[in-house]
């Protein structure tokens, strides 16, 4: 599976914005990644750095793309 393909969107402004993993990876700051949490609905209790919010979020994209269950029919 190709690392950009990987992808969540979300509604931010009312305008739908697509979060791709290298968006992820290219986080610097823990504001920008807990927004995308916020609007993904990831919980990031007991996380401790950047790093580890990140592969959270990951995560929670990987899972979406697939998962069945989660997609969009």
């Amino acid at each position: 599976m190709h690392r950009q393909s990987l992808k969540a969107s979300f509604r931010t402004n009312s305008e739908a914005k697509e979060i791709k993993e290298e968006d992820i990876l290219n986080l610097e700051d823990y504001d920008d990644a807990w927004e995308y949490a916020e609007e993904l609905g990831v919980n990031l209790e007991g996380l401790n750095d950047l790093e580890e919010t990140k592969e959270r979020l990951l995560m929670h994209i990987r899972k979406g793309e697939t998962n069945p269950k989660q997609q969009k029919r």
